[in-house]
């Protein structure tokens, strides 16, 4: 009973975070390749980074009149050894957040984040300057 109970919290959790943005651009796969086709340097301006990427999570007003904006996706895996279907997420849950094992000793839990974050500076004028693109694993 404990089990199924932690296991339907773990997936409203998990699947909770995947809500959709309304304001969501055109660009669905998030990588290197498909910005280049939307953002351009000395050329797009912030009403097509918006078109294409939609609204910033974060924007930055620097001291020269300039902004920055950040974009960031992240995508988190969650993975087990043994022990059944969903025993390795179960026990790093039970384990780590509320303070009990129930998967037992044979599952082992592993979690991974990957995380893609776009930086673009805007000049005075609202056209993008430059920008920069980064990955990161954890």
């Amino acid at each position: 009973m404990l089990k199924s109970i932690l296991i339907i919290l773990l997936i409203c959790t998990v699947f909770g975070c995947a809500s959709k943005n309304k304001d969501e651009g055109k660009i669905k796969e998030f990588s290197k390749v498909e910005i280049e086709k939307y953002v351009v340097a000395k050329k797009s301006s912030k009403a097509d980074v918006i078109k294409a990427l939609g609204s910033p999570e974060m924007i930055n007003s620097l001291s020269d009149k300039t902004e920055q904006w950040v974009y960031s996706k992240s995508a988190a895996n969650f993975g087990h050894q043994s022990g059944g279907i969903g025993a390795g997420v179960l026990g790093f849950v039970s384990s780590s957040l509320v303070g009990f094992d129930v998967s037992g000793s044979s599952a082992k839990a592993s979690f991974e984040t990957k995380t893609k974050t776009l930086e673009i500076n805007f000049n005075s004028k609202g056209i993008v300057k430059d920008y920069s693109f980064s990955y990161s694993r954890i």
